[in-house]
């Protein structure tokens, strides 16, 4: 973490992406991508770089040649100041290939009683590592909970959380209760509710916890402004003209009647809206930059990230995704391509077990 902060305080430029995995994510990420049954990893293992002790470093530089070769550059020198060991472009070449597929097996292994969902958070430098401890401790509070985090996008004074955790379960009511026991962990940290997912119903009851409550009575003085009848989006994502509880219901506004039923608004569909001229300006603008890109990877000691336990399962799982190449290249799924998913979602749902 200690290097990422430096890259992203050091004015020589941004990576275009930049993403630091914890010890668990790392592991996971080995065998997916191909490493740890590589001769890579032996090597790794004999730089001291073993597993449940290292993170993995990676991203692209994007840009005019010089300015992205001046970028990979110092990032290989922070890196290397951190002992970290180079991968080359090769891991994150590998990760930008699949990185959209693994999320198609979502929706299948849930019949099967297993939860996948994400929770993110803004976060500053300096308690980065205190907001990752308390919310991993909150999401290991579920039995045989699995929770992988990584850093996807960083700026000079901090950086996003981004938490993915496993669970098996069946009870909405349960699980529930779980995720707004995370969200009460990461609003309690000192961490951002969220750092670019929004916040929406689920997360709502904790808006006003989370930004404070002037801030939240601003929200509601401009919603009352522009909506005094309450009938944009009555009842509202954040019940901003009504009240919202953790149980999800709400008591809102109902809006006044013009005798002919409900006040008459502008709907203006998707195809609408992209018949618009300022729409239609950006489908029509011609790019064309002579772009250059470079690709880097690290391996790098764990030393920031609380030391975390090591989930076999889930790497049993992560491997089997990839070997089986579960989840085809587009949203049009095919019998034959459901099947080997399926036969995926069986196992895990053994693993799990």
């Amino acid at each position: 973490m200690a290097a990422m902060r430096e890259v992203m305080q050091g004015e020589f430029g941004y990576p275009s992406v930049f993403r630091l995995s914890d010890a668990e994510e790392t592991d996971m990420m080995m065998h997916m991508y191909g490493i740890a049954e590589s001769p890579l990893n032996t090597i790794l293992a004999a730089k001291g770089f073993k597993p449940n002790r290292r993170c993995l470093l990676l991203g692209f530089a994007d840009g005019e040649d010089g300015l992205q070769r001046n970028i990979v550059k110092n990032v290989r020198k922070i890196a290397h100041k951190y002992n970290a060991m180079s991968l080359t472009g090769y891991v994150t070449s590998a990760w930008e290939h699949g990185r959209f597929s693994d999320p198609y097996l979502r929706d299948t292994i849930q019949d099967y009683g297993i939860i996948i969902d994400t929770l993110e958070c803004a976060v500053n430098w300096s308690n980065m590592a205190q907001v990752h401890l308390d919310v991993r401790k909150a999401v290991k509070a579920w039995p045989d909970a699995m929770c992988t985090t990584h850093i996807s996008h960083s700026y000079p004074q901090g950086a996003n959380l981004y938490f993915i955790f496993v669970i098996k379960t069946t009870d909405l009511e349960a699980f529930k209760k779980y995720h707004y026991s995370i969200l009460d962990a990461i609003t309690k940290s000192g961490a951002a509710l969220s750092h670019h997912h929004g916040v929406g119903k689920l997360f709502a009851p904790f808006l006003e916890e989370s930004i404070g409550t002037e801030q939240y009575k601003v929200y509601k003085a401009l919603k009352n402004y522009f909506d005094p009848d309450g009938i944009m989006n009555a009842g509202g994502t954040l019940a901003l003209d009504g009240t919202l509880t953790e149980s999800g219901t709400f008591s809102a506004k109902k809006a006044e009647s013009d005798g002919e039923g409900e006040k008459p608004g502008v709907v203006h569909t998707g195809a609408q809206l992209c018949q618009h001229p300022f729409f239609g300006s950006l489908r029509t603008t011609k790019y064309a930059p002579r772009r250059k890109r470079g690709a880097f990877a690290f391996c790098i000691q764990m030393a920031a990230f609380s030391e975390l336990a090591f989930e076999r399962a889930y790497l049993s799982m992560t491997s089997l995704f990839r070997r089986r190449n579960y989840a085809p290249q587009s949203q049009t799924f095919t019998a034959g391509a459901l099947r080997p998913r399926l036969k995926v979602a069986a196992r895990i749902c053994d693993l799990a077990s």
